[in-house]
């Protein structure tokens, strides 16, 4: 279910992102997301709460992805696969990474209530770097007449 969760992200996302701009929506996914993982280890306290919660991130987390792989594609077409293969290893880097911090939270606290608030530090981290430093370069107006072009 949570797979079908992130498609459905994914389809959203993709389609406001090329009517809308993709910048805004990457941003809200990755708060969104903070917001969920928070609530998750800190307020639920049933499987069900909890499974609504990862559904909820799923989706954000597919919007965000989506968008951003778009993105990346349209700053840098000609080195899309360089970009792509270099965003994915970053990613398995961030996974690894995490693992380790989560592991050393629990660890500290002999708790995973933790685990949520610093996933969703990371999230609201990461959303504001990205704001702060990364422009769209295109409108969606000027996207859909370059694609009626081709």
């Amino acid at each position: 279910m949570i797979n079908v969760s992130y498609v459905i992200g994914s389809n959203i996302g993709g389609q406001l992102g090329d009517r809308n701009g993709r910048r805004t929506l990457i941003v809200g996914g990755r708060l969104v997301d903070a917001l969920f993982k928070a609530l998750l280890t800190v307020a639920v306290k049933t499987s069900v709460l909890a499974f609504l919660f990862l559904i909820f991130a799923s989706i954000a987390n597919g919007n965000h992805y989506t968008n951003a792989q778009a993105m990346l594609s349209e700053m840098a077409p000609r080195a899309r696969g360089t970009i792509m293969a270099l965003t994915n290893a970053t990613m398995n880097f961030g996974v690894v990474t995490g693992s380790l911090i989560g592991s050393l939270i629990i660890n500290a606290s002999d708790s995973y209530t933790l685990l949520g608030p610093a996933a969703a530090v990371a999230s609201v981290t990461s959303a504001a770097v990205f704001w702060a430093f990364v422009q769209e370069h295109d409108s969606p107006t000027q996207r859909e007449a370059a694609l009626a072009v081709e």
